[in-house]
């Protein structure tokens, strides 16, 4: 019986300390997820105070992609959580919000407001490296990285033989002009020696909201809010749409009541980086 009870015992301190164990290896990769956010975070503060084109009212939602085009994250940054790689299209939003505060999923600096979705990168094969090509790329930048060993050593078509696929299908050439991810596998061919890079074309500029004049005093029964407002991306796939205030204009407009409007339209491309930007509008006799 007592030998019973001391390997009971011996079980019971063994499940504990594998309890305790597991709870803090989990508390370790957690303390990491948000250092990496963090570093993620500092990092659009960083893009922020370099453009300085963030303006009181106004909203972004940049990418990843885009602070990795910037060399201002690893180019291969990965959730500590999971061991893979963060998808080039993880946001970031960025909001002006007065006297906002820090919480554990966002940081808050001159009254705007960090916030990330992050997202993982599909695992789509065993690759060795990773690199991102900026939407319209010309070839020659294209080859500049295409041509590269992971230790970003120059390749010679001489000592290589290159076969690239998209959606695991075999291409002739990485086209900059789309977005989208490719797998290349480089095979030497005087030697076994093989190794594989992912390629992800992203788009790494912000869309813009143009204003003919964002101060338009209307006297008029009807007015089209979409009139004089136009939307600019370099992927030339960019949408509009207002996303507030809209409703109480056209009331104002067709109850003849004057006063001053701020209405609010929203900008994205196909990468999800959008522009959220107020237009004032004031109703008058």
């Amino acid at each position: 019986m007592k030998k019973n009870k001391v390997i009971g015992l011996i079980v019971i301190i063994f499940c504990i300390i594998l309890v305790i164990t597991i709870l803090n290896f989990s508390k370790n990769k957690d303390s990491l997820y948000n250092k990496t956010i963090d570093k993620i975070i500092n990092a659009s503060i960083n893009w922020t105070d370099k453009y300085n084109n963030l303006k009181k009212n106004s909203q972004i939602t940049i990418t990843l992609g885009v602070l990795k085009s910037e060399k201002m994250v690893n180019i291969d940054i990965k959730n500590p959580k999971t061991g893979k790689l963060f998808a080039d299209d993880t946001t970031i939003t960025i909001k002006y919000i007065k006297n906002c505060k820090d919480n554990h999923v966002s940081k808050c600096k001159n009254n705007y407001l960090f916030k990330v979705a992050a997202k993982d990168m599909d695992k789509l094969d065993s690759i060795d490296g990773y690199d991102i090509i900026n939407l319209n790329s010309t070839q020659q930048q294209i080859d500049n990285k295409l041509y590269r060993d992971i230790n970003n050593k120059v390749l010679s078509l001489k000592e290589i033989d290159v076969k690239i696929t998209k959606d695991k299908k075999i291409v002739d050439f990485i086209d900059s002009s789309k977005l989208g991810t490719y797998v290349v596998y480089y095979n030497y061919k005087n030697s076994n020696k093989k190794f594989s890079k992912i390629f992800n074309v992203i788009d790494n500029k912000v869309p813009e909201i143009i204003f003919t004049d964002d101060k338009v005093n209307i006297d008029v029964d009807s007015y089209d809010l979409y009139s004089n407002v136009t939307c600019k991306d370099n992927s030339n796939n960019c949408s509009l749409k207002i996303i507030d205030g809209e409703q109480e204009f056209y009331n104002a407009l067709s109850n003849k009541k004057t006063g001053k409007y701020q209405i609010k339209y929203e900008a994205k491309d196909a990468f999800k980086n959008s522009l959220i930007k107020v237009r004032n509008i004031t109703l008058i006799k």
